[in-house]
C-alpha cells in the first residue's frame, strides 16, 4: 500500500507542477503583453483553451519534430509560427489569403526539389486540417509562447482575439 500511496503523491505532485509551469508561461506571455500595451482577455467559460485548441492543430508537425528526441526550441517555435500563418491565413479575405499563399509559395520556391515539395506538401495539410477540422474556431492567433517544462514536453501559452477584432491585413494592391 506504500508504494501505490507513493505513487499518487508522485503524480499529485508532477501535475502540481505542470501547472505551475503552464501558469508562469502564462503568465510570461501576459506581461509580454502588458509591455506592448495590449491586455490579455481570459477564454470565456463555454470555449476551449486557444492554446489546446492549437497545440491539437499543429500536433501532426510538433510529433515529426519530436521523433528522433525532443526538437531543440527555436525548431519549434519556426514550425508554430508556420502554424500560426495558416490558422491566421484561414480568417482572412479571399485576397488576403491569396497573398499568403502566393509569398508563401515563392518562399518554398527558393528551397531544393526536395524541401520545396515537402513545404508545399505541410502547407496544404495544414491548410485541409485548418478547413476540416478547426474552421469552426474564428479567434485569431495573436502570439504565443513555447517552452519545455521539467518533463521534457512542451508548454504553450497562446494569446488570440476575435477574427472579427483582429487587425486586417493590406490589399495586394497597396
Amino acid at each position: 500500500m506504500g508504494r501505490e500511496a507513493a505513487i499518487k503523491r508522485g503524480r499529485r505532485q508532477d501535475g502540481a507542477l505542470r501547472q505551475r509551469e503552464e501558469q508562469r508561461a502564462a503568465e510570461a506571455l501576459r506581461l509580454a503583453f502588458e509591455r506592448q500595451g495590449r491586455e490579455s482577455i481570459p477564454t470565456p467559460q463555454d470555449e476551449s483553451k486557444i492554446s489546446v485548441v492549437f497545440s491539437a492543430f499543429a500536433a501532426p508537425l510538433l510529433r515529426a519534430l519530436d521523433r528522433d528526441g525532443p526538437a531543440p526550441l527555436e525548431r519549434v517555435r519556426s514550425t508554430l509560427r508556420l502554424a500560426q500563418v495558416v490558422w491566421d491565413a484561414a480568417l482572412c479575405a479571399d485576397e488576403s489569403r491569396e497573398l499568403v499563399i502566393r509569398l508563401t509559395d515563392e518562399l518554398f520556391g527558393t528551397l531544393p526539389p526536395r524541401e520545396r515539395d515537402e513545404g508545399r506538401w505541410v502547407i496544404s495539410t495544414l491548410v485541409e486540417r485548418r478547413r476540416t477540422e478547426f474552421a469552426h474556431d474564428r479567434r485569431v492567433i495573436v502570439e504565443f509562447h513555447v517552452d519545455r517544462g521539467s518533463d521534457g514536453g512542451l508548454r504553450l501559452a497562446v494569446a488570440c482575439a476575435p477574427a472579427s477584432t483582429a487587425p486586417t491585413w493590406p490589399s495586394s494592391g497597396s
